[in-house]
């Protein structure tokens, strides 16, 4: 365990855990996150729920949120700390992985995949794809398309979920391929891309300006 990681109060960051049984994150939680818990069912979910949860309350806590804050969905149901609106947060769910951003500065939005991912990426690529991604995945042979096309939607669901849009947002609006570094929503609006790659996966967050993130792997925490 990196005690550091529970210092300071960095400006942008993020962190990586994983995936553990919510008995053992248990004591980070407050009484609402039990009673969500309670109502998830499947023990998977709700690992995921109190693993992702419990690293929102503990690195919150850097600053100045109480373990007992109030989470609610936004209009499309992106999570905010309504009584705490200057810490703006993320979380994003892959497998046995759960990532947390945290910004005290501007809205955030973080996504995660396994890049062994298997998808029927041509498909999805229609229905989902801004027209200048369609042209950069159209001479692809089917296993560096699917690959591509993973990236780019880890990218699109982070400037979406920054955004607090969501799928609402529509994924199609976004080109992921406005430069390096950048993803563009409609017609003017660049977003600002930071991505990480860690044991297979991609993480990538995106933020309306420049930004540096701290990256902690918070792996074997607790």
């Amino acid at each position: 365990m990196n005690k550091d990681i529970w210092q300071g109060r960095p400006a942008h960051a993020v962190w990586l855990c994983t995936v553990c049984e919510a008995s053992v994150v248990s004591p980070w939680l407050a009484e609402a996150d039990h009673v969500h818990n309670r109502l998830l069912g499947a023990a998977n979910r709700a690992n995921e729920f109190s693993t992702g949860r419990a690293l929102l309350r503990r690195a919150s806590a850097l600053y100045g949120v109480p373990v007992s804050a109030t989470v609610s969905p936004g209009a499309h149901g992106k999570p905010a700390f309504p009584e705490y609106p200057d810490v703006h947060f993320n979380l994003s769910h892959a497998l046995n992985r759960v990532v947390l951003t945290i910004s005290s500065e501007q809205a955030v939005g973080v996504d995660i995949e396994h890049l062994d991912r298997q998808l029927r990426s041509r498909a999805l690529a229609k229905r989902n794809c801004h027209p200048n991604e369609l042209l950069a995945l159209e001479d692809l042979d089917d296993e560096a398309h699917r690959l591509a096309f993973l990236e780019m939607w880890v990218r699109k669901e982070a400037v979406l979920k920054a955004r607090g849009d969501g799928v609402h947002g529509g994924p199609s609006n976004v080109d992921s391929t406005a430069g390096p570094g950048r993803a563009r929503y409609g017609t003017y609006a660049d977003w600002h891309l930071h991505e990480w790659t860690n044991d297979g996966y991609l993480i990538v967050i995106a933020s309306g300006s420049p930004a540096s993130f701290e990256f902690h792997d918070a792996s074997g925490l607790w």
